[in-house]
């Protein structure tokens, strides 16, 4: 029998928040590789299996939908399952729960490719993929608008760069897809981010970042309907690679 979800529990630390005592970003994308990492080896597609036969997983896109962040001191339970198979890309869903209440904190879907290693390039789903995903879809409640590199404004101005040093890394030799979100989110600056909360953000990674490699982080601020949309990208110093493009939105605390 296919075990198709995982449910997990864990207590928000003070290590594990930040200024505004609320678990960041970078965390919660750590939290859901975690349990996702967990569910596949649970399943048999986890990267160790896959690695024997020369594959890899590489994430895609991530988009997550915030009511609000776990913050210190609360018990919450993170639940997990695929929800089917679109050409290439292998789908996963994320909720985060306060545990006794069961209020809804965060919700977020996933796209996923099986990589060949030494190609650095996407394969067909394996066989064992699809046995699973077969009786699966995405859920009606999940987001299912995406973001396109023509979607990214014209006039957007550099703001910060970044360093890819080993703790940034994973074990696929290039920049962990949390590190990501951490580069996007800290290229805004300290007000911005005591004064807002973060209700929203979709990434799509495009090229990985290898150790050592320097990235720059640029950003257009919108104002949308009493809201802060901001796009961002992370290219290259030379602008030749295009990493990843991303949009986020905010509002204001209280």
């Amino acid at each position: 029998m296919i075990e198709t979800e995982l449910r997990r529990q864990m207590n928000v630390d003070i290590h594990q928040t930040n200024y505004n005592g609320e678990i960041t970003p970078r965390l919660l994308c750590d939290i859901f590789s975690d349990i996702a990492q967990c569910h596949t080896i649970n399943l048999g597609i986890d990267v160790a299996t896959l690695k024997k036969q020369g594959l890899t997983w590489m994430l895609h896109r991530m988009h997550i939908i915030i009511n609000r962040m776990p913050h210190l001191g609360e018990r919450v339970e993170i639940l997990t399952h695929p929800a089917g198979v679109n050409r290439l890309f292998a789908l996963r869903c994320y909720r985060v729960a306060v545990a006794d209440t069961r209020e809804e904190l965060i919700k977020a879907n996933s796209d996923w490719m099986i990589i060949d290693i030494e190609r650095r390039r996407p394969v067909r789903p394996i066989e064992r993929l699809i046995e699973i995903n077969k009786t699966l879809s995405m859920p009606d409640d999940m987001p299912h608008n995406y973001i396109e590199n023509k979607h990214l404004p014209a006039d957007m101005v550099e703001t910060r760069r970044f360093c890819a040093t080993f703790d940034n890394i994973d074990f696929n030799g290039h920049v962990t897809q949390a590190s990501y979100i951490q580069m996007i989110t800290n290229s805004l600056d300290f007000g911005f981010l005591t004064a807002n909360n973060l209700c929203e953000a979709e990434i799509v990674y495009e090229h990985e970042i290898m150790p050592d490699s320097t990235v720059v982080a640029f950003l257009k601020t919108e104002d949308v309907d009493g809201q802060t949309v901001i796009w961002h990208k992370l290219m290259s110093p030379d602008g030749a690679v295009e990493h990843c493009f991303a949009r986020t939105v905010w509002r204001k605390k209280g």
